[in-house]
């Protein structure tokens, strides 16, 4: 009926020199994106390799005792994982300090990855709107690191429990059904959950089991000798090849088709190389194997010194190749001195003793860290500029005579000009309220996403509603009321990282669905009345923001000594005529409340910071070094500046009254 290969079960050498084209990948994408858009999908191969190597090393052992099979399940892990992760950890935790003046993000991601869990901690970053970029993280990466280890964590007792690691009787069987059942289950939901909250799709482990599972499943198939699978192991692997590369050189945009493709297609190649075959003669060459072998240190170290490079010298044509040696030389050095000796079987040292030092190497990692963190870390810091990339002031100031009311309300958007209040408050006579919530509009819009789920978006509502109930609107000549908001987030379409969030929307008081456009709707509507019911009340609604696809924070785009140069994402460029087509309907809207109300009157602030003498917005002033931006959609203090002045020239009589 069923026949075993013997062969199935040696070491294959040839998936060492495929693990080596996926590591590639994933550095020619992360050094060069421009190269190989998809390139980062190498880590989806290495999900898949993971798979069939951890099923492959499982098969070859009869294991009777579970308490001794768990235990030698966790003590491989371990040895194999926890020491090269705890080196890179340690070493770039304080090499990051002397170049940055907030590390706080980044240590914390570090330390989540020695226990495992930095894809959470990544997760939950992804839901502040104001974290860090994960660009400039040297510990991104190792959110795959966390899913294969929390795999890891589930696996044995699946092995267990359908008896593969015993050989009972359809134990294969077994196996194979529960793996299958598991990864159909996970498989569909990544492709619900990838177009409606893409940071657990992507960062998530029950969301990464499939790809995995298919791993484990290739093994499976590979063992068995049904017709269906020989006529499979015929496709010629030079086309799965060929065809794995195309889906590296597509866009992003198709992330969801892409990964499934690049999962199954490398499942498809582990079963269809054939020795003497002209894929397996490159995947097996020496030299593609020993970079194989030094995968993992080679993914562990890559990153970390592309994002040091960020933050330092950048990344530029000339030094593209000293930073690729520097990789090599680290993930060598790393391999031979901490990786091999601690998973050789052949080492003198016991099993025992390996796990108790790469225990006692993570407690040195994390205590360092937490050091840093808490205390040395200023010490360290070699720059100049102190400033937090979040660039946020406090709205506290002395004591002056405030006559005229500037109540904003809104989103972050509003939020923004907390920066400038100090400022102004006492110089114009300025009284400054702020009824603010992140990714929270006024009037209030009932919706859901990846970031925010029903129940933090009634909470946020309710607060800005009893904020406006407990805070009087100023009447007329005693102040005006602001409203802005991040109008393409909520009404049509973002660029940027929000592009990709998906928002959903309700039915004021109710969870029934509505369509964008209808939710757009309903907002004017309550914009109107609001401005009909407090007639009394003078409203400035503003237009939204030119916006950017890609701007790196403040503090990374200062000139430093250790920084002579700023990276191109220091200041981004957008074609202004596609902006203003984007923000057309929502502009044409808000002007036309504004025409029909003697009380509202529309101040275009995407003039001002793009003015319409230019064919192009631009983050800086300019093309100076002073930044209007602190990321891709908020305004500086010096962008904040240029629209409070023209706002207080909209108001200067009652002001000065």
């Amino acid at each position: 009926m069923i026949k075993e290969h013997n062969k199935i079960y040696k070491y294959r050498k040839e998936i060492d020199g495929f693990r080596a084209f996926a590591v590639i990948s994933v550095i020619i994408n992360h050094i060069n994106n421009g190269i190989l858009p998809s390139g980062y999908l190498g880590v989806d191969i290495f999900f898949v390799i993971s798979g069939y190597v951890i099923t492959l090393s499982l098969s070859k052992k009869k294991n009777i005792n579970f308490q001794k099979f768990i235990n030698n399940f966790y003590t491989k892990r371990i040895k194999r994982i926890l020491p090269p992760l705890a080196f890179v950890v340690l070493v770039n935790s304080i090499i990051i300090s002397f170049f940055r003046s907030d590390v706080s993000g980044s240590l914390k991601t570090g330390m989540a990855s020695l226990f495992g869990v930095s894809n959470f901690a990544l997760f939950w970053a992804s839901k502040d709107y104001f974290a860090e970029t994960t660009l400039l993280n040297p510990f991104t990466h190792t959110w795959s690191l966390g899913v294969e280890e929390q795999f890891y964590f589930l696996f044995p007792f699946i092995i267990w429990i359908t008896g593969f690691s015993r050989k009972n009787q359809n134990s294969s069987r077994n196996f194979f059904l529960l793996i299958m059942t598991l990864g159909i289950f996970s498989v569909v939901n990544f492709i619900f959950l990838y177009s409606t909250n893409q940071p657990a799709a992507y960062f998530l482990m029950p969301f990464r089991f499939w790809e995995i599972a298919t791993g484990c499943i290739a093994f499976l198939v590979n063992s068995k000798k049904y017709l269906w699978i020989e006529k499979v192991k015929r496709i010629p692997s030079s086309v799965i090849l060929l065809l794995i590369i195309v889906c590296m050189l597509l866009p992003v945009s198709s992330g969801a088709i892409l990964t499934i493709s690049i999962v199954i297609l490398s499942g498809l190649l582990i079963c269809t190389l054939k020795e003497r075959t002209l894929i397996y003669n490159l995947f097996a060459n020496k030299r593609l194997i020993y970079i194989g072998l030094l995968s993992y240190s080679l993914y562990l170290w890559h990153w970390p010194i592309i994002t040091i490079s960020l933050w330092t010298i950048g990344i530029h044509w000339w030094s593209i190749p000293f930073q690729i040696t520097l990789i090599l030389i680290m993930a060598m050095f790393s391999y031979h001195v901490i990786e091999r000796p601690f998973k050789d079987e052949a080492s003198h040292l016991k099993n025992i003793n390996k796990v108790s030092f790469a225990v006692l190497i993570t407690c040195i990692s994390l205590a360092f860290n937490y050091l840093l963190d808490k205390a040395f870390h200023s010490y360290l810091y070699l720059g100049s500029s102190k400033q937090k990339s979040s660039d946020l002031v406090s709205n506290k100031s002395k004591e002056c005579k405030s006559k005229y009311q500037f109540l904003f309300v809104g989103d972050s958007h509003a939020g923004v000009f907390k920066k400038v209040s100090k400022k102004y408050r006492c110089k114009n006579n300025l009284f400054f309220k702020f009824i603010t919530r992140g990714a929270t509009p006024y009037p209030i819009v009932n919706y859901t996403n990846s970031f925010r789920n029903i129940k933090d978006n009634k909470i946020n509502n309710q607060i800005i509603q009893q904020n406006i109930f407990d805070n009087e609107f100023p009447i007329k000549d005693e102040g005006i009321v602001i409203i802005n908001l991040r109008a393409p987030f909520y009404f049509y379409d973002s660029i940027g990282i929000s592009k990709y969030i998906k928002n959903k929307y309700y039915k004021l008081d109710t969870n029934v669905n509505i369509s964008q456009k209808d939710a757009f709707k309903n907002w004017l509507i309550r914009l109107e009345n609001l401005i009909q019911s407090n007639s009394q009340t003078e409203f400035v609604l503003m237009s939204p923001y030119p916006d950017f696809e890609k701007l790196y924070p403040n503090e990374i785009c200062v000139i430093e000594t250790f920084r002579p140069f700023l990276n191109k994402n220091c200041n981004s460029k957008s074609n202004r005529s596609s902006q203003i087509k984007r923000h057309s309907k929502y502009i044409t809207n808000i002007k036309n409340i504004t025409a029909q109300h003697a009380n509202a009157n529309y101040l275009d602030v995407f003039s001002i910071l793009c003015p319409n003498t230019k064919n192009f917005c631009e983050s800086n002033n300019n093309n100076s070094l002073e930044r209007l931006y602190t990321n891709d959609n908020h305004p500086s203090k010096a962008g904040v500046t240029l629209i409070m002045d023209k706002l207080i020239d909209l108001n200067h009589t009652n002001i000065k009254n």
